[in-house]
């Protein structure tokens, strides 16, 4: 059994489109806004109504007294899957954010996060105020910065590059001031 928590933005959008993987996969998943759903828009709002046109259980966690009976649930879960922030935080997570990323390290469940652990700097691998402690982090182009630095390590768990089809040339013309040594 998984549960996906999602937010409003694109790594939100991205916990939409997993969950409905998931469910194809034959796996048991519900999906937790911790956002109200008329913030959701643009690509996220798309494939949050994809999943809902499946018929596939979403539930409301957007106020604390929701996110309180989470915990509960979250006895039963075997992943959770944060997709709650990405890569352009810049600013200390405050609010019903913090409570679920609090709410997500103190499970005790296997935790995979997309893209990047929630609360965490892309830039500078330090946490904004708090940040999910994944067990597995799946991100997408390239490697971030803040993912193999200290103390963002920490926070990444295990990191899986996952290819989204991102044209060579894309990456090769950025001009990267960074490089990643392997073995």
């Amino acid at each position: 059994k998984a549960f996906v928590l999602a937010g409003s933005g694109n790594n939100g959008g991205d916990g939409y489109v997993i969950a409905r993987h998931l469910i194809n996969s034959g796996i048991s998943v519900t999906t937790y806004l911790i956002a109200e759903r008329a913030k959701i828009k643009g690509d996220a709002l798309i494939n949050l109504k994809t999943l809902e046109k499946m018929n596939a259980p979403i539930a409301d966690a957007s106020d604390a007294k929701a996110l309180r009976k989470l915990k509960k649930e979250f006895l039963n879960a075997d992943l959770i899957i944060d997709a709650l922030l990405g890569t352009g935080l810049d600013s200390e997570v405050k609010g019903i954010l913090r409570e679920a990323i609090e709410l997500i390290n103190s499970s005790g469940r296997p935790v995979c996060s997309v893209d990047i652990p929630s609360g965490l700097s892309a830039d500078s691998g330090k946490p904004l105020g708090c940040a999910v402690k994944a067990h597995l982090t799946c991100t997408y182009g390239l490697k971030k910065v803040g993912q193999v630095i200290y103390p963002g390590v920490d926070y990444v768990g295990e990191l899986e590059l996952v290819d989204i089809s991102l044209p060579g040339d894309l990456i090769e013309g950025s001009n990267i001031p960074y490089r990643l040594g392997d073995e």
